[in-house]
């Protein structure tokens, strides 16, 4: 009785285990998106929601009906990583959640903003960087308090404490003061994800007080893509909920191993003992 009930136990087990994953790589998507996608023009860039109203409530598709009455502030970031024309007025959707929250949805353009990052700074200082510096840069990551910024000298640069894993510098950058600044990347422990910095090797923890020398501009209105001039969004692995999808073949796959595994389970502990 009690290797069955193990046998039940073991089975459940790794059913739960083969299923989970799966559940996770199906449910992050967008329906509209998923079946309009050739008509969809890449744009991944950040904005900053800026609607008369002073919010915004972001839809499941263009002009579409909410799902639920989320209201995004003004001054809240978002990701767009693709538009669509819909009726007279382009719609942005952000498929992810900016800072891993529930902002996604489809946004009006109207209501976006462009807003200056790391990406455009590295666009406009790229032949300033060098990407195999030697030096050995642990020392460094051995300080208690570290700041961190956005791009070398931004306004937008945060404090951070107890530095207990390695980090690499990825690359470096001198700026006209001659202070070496490193591109970092660390992990976030929540979320599984990474986040990208700049450090100021010179001075790490910013005992200079370094000024912001290199303030980000005001967010900018978006120029919407000429047609027929823009690149084509791309649908990307694993969102379209379609049986082609390799997230949906593997939760066909997965389903079986479940039911192969519970099958096997129950059977290797279920069976009487026979007398010899």
């Amino acid at each position: 009785m009690i290797k069955r009930i193990f046998g039940v136990f073991t089975a459940i087990i790794l059913a739960v285990i083969f299923v989970i994953p799966v559940y996770a790589d199906v449910v992050w998507s967008n329906e509209f998106l998923d079946k309009n996608y050739k008509k969809a023009v890449s744009v991944n860039e950040t904005f900053t929601v800026n609607s008369p109203d002073g919010f915004v409530i972001p839809t499941e598709e263009p002009g579409g009906s909410v799902k639920d009455r989320r209201t995004i502030e003004n001054g809240t970031i978002v990701y767009i990583e693709a538009v669509y024309f819909h009726k007279g007025a382009w719609w942005g959707i952000d498929q992810w959640g900016s800072h891993y929250s529930s902002d996604y949805g489809w946004f009006l353009m109207d209501n976006l903003l462009l807003t200056y990052t790391n990406e455009d700074f590295e666009k406009e200082n790229k032949k300033r960087f060098i990407h195999r510096n030697t030096n050995d840069y642990d020392d460094i990551f051995e300080n208690e308090r570290l700041v961190l910024w956005q791009w070398p000298g931004s306004d937008r640069e945060k404090t951070i404490h107890n530095i207990d894993i390695h980090i690499e510098v990825l690359k470096t950058y001198r700026d006209d003061d001659e202070r070496e600044w490193g591109f970092i990347e660390y992990p976030q422990y929540i979320t599984g994800y990474y986040y990208t910095a700049w450090i100021c090797l010179s001075d790490p923890e910013n005992k200079t007080n370094i000024p912001s020398f290199n303030p980000a501009p005001e967010p900018w209105a978006w120029t919407p893509p000429n047609k027929g001039s823009a690149q084509t969004y791309n649908n990307p692995e694993g969102d379209t909920a379609d049986v082609k999808n390799p997230a949906v073949i593997v939760g066909i796959t997965g389903g079986i191993a479940a039911a192969v595994a519970a099958i096997a389970g129950i059977a290797l502990f279920s069976g009487k003992k026979r007398k010899p």
